[in-house]
């Protein structure tokens, strides 16, 4: 219990260099439209986020544009294929990927939009043969995006990325 509340307070210290990292010097401008855009993308729960790098707790920045990754929102189910770069600390061995994967129904959805920040944070728990995992995705008004995943047998890792809409593959 002390470790999953110290892996807390580290999450949100890394969270916040992060999203201190992210800020920009002048004034953007912001289009409401766009945001709205964005807003109703994220509640038709018909979306997909790729991202471009992972930010591990130890070591660098890790370039994601060749590997394949995603997390794909279709109505209740979730569909997760996120590589991994860490420790993993306790129960039984890595799965064959070697990643964070979870296909399934999403449980303890929660979408919190704060119009005056910008943003929206979608939040959602899985669990992975045995392996408990907690997605918190921070989407602003960009469709920039910034998962962290916490797992109750991995350390923390985040990730940037950008919302799109999902489009199924034209066979």
């Amino acid at each position: 219990m002390k470790i999953r509340v110290l892996l807390k307070l580290l999450s949100v210290a890394i969270f916040i260099l992060i999203m201190t990292g992210c800020g920009s010097s002048g004034q953007t401008s912001f289009n409401p439209e766009e945001f709205q855009k964005i807003s109703d993308l994220v509640n038709s729960r018909e979306f997909i986020i790729e991202n471009e790098w992972a930010n591990p707790i130890q070591g660098r920045q890790i370039n994601l544009i060749d590997n394949p990754n995603h997390i794909i929102f279709k109505g209740d189910s979730v569909n997760v294929h996120l590589p991994y770069y860490g420790i993993r600390h306790t129960g039984g061995g890595y799965n064959r990927e070697g990643g964070i994967k979870f296909k399934g129904v999403a449980r303890e959805v929660k979408i919190e939009e704060n119009t005056n920040r910008r943003l929206i944070d979608l939040s959602f728990d899985g669990n992975q043969n045995g392996e408990v995992v907690e997605f918190d995705i921070r989407i602003f008004a960009s469709g920039k995006t910034t998962t962290t995943v916490n797992s109750s047998q991995r350390s923390m890792i985040s990730y940037q990325g950008e919302l799109q809409a999902y489009e199924k593959e034209k066979n």
